[in-house]
């Protein structure tokens, strides 16, 4: 007996019988596709942002109306009315008349109220 091991001879892959212009067109279909999908990716990042923006919006809004109702006996007008301020607070920051940390700051020394730390870095970072 040898000491030698017998190895096998591998065959070559096998080739496609494709032609240099159906290789490009694949090629190309394939640079699509994964384009196409970091955009769908993109838009379901996007999406799931602004429902979980929503979606904490909408518990704000119902817990602070309810708190109001239930500690201050605020009614359905007075609700209205505190929603319709809110609303317009938004758009002058998204109008750029008034920023939201200008708006934080303003609580803290006019009315002495007290914001977590990690609440102003937020707004620091993200507010407008």
């Amino acid at each position: 007996m040898s000491n030698k091991l017998k190895t096998k001879r591998k065959a070559p892959p096998k080739r496609l019988p494709l032609s240099n212009q159906k290789a490009h067109e694949i090629s190309m279909q394939i640079k699509a596709a994964k384009g196409n999908l970091k955009k769908m990716e993109e838009k379901i990042w996007r999406d799931a942002w602004t429902e979980a923006e929503d979606w904490a919006n909408t518990i704000n809004t119902i817990t602070l109306m309810t708190a109001l109702k239930n500690l201050y006996g605020f009614s359905g007008k007075r609700m209205g009315d505190v929603i319709r301020e809110s609303n317009r607070l938004v758009r002058l920051a998204n109008e750029g008349e008034v920023t939201v940390t200008e708006l934080m700051e303003s609580l803290e020394k006019k009315d002495k109220l007290h914001f977590d730390e990690r609440y102003k870095e937020l707004v620091r970072r993200y507010g407008l």
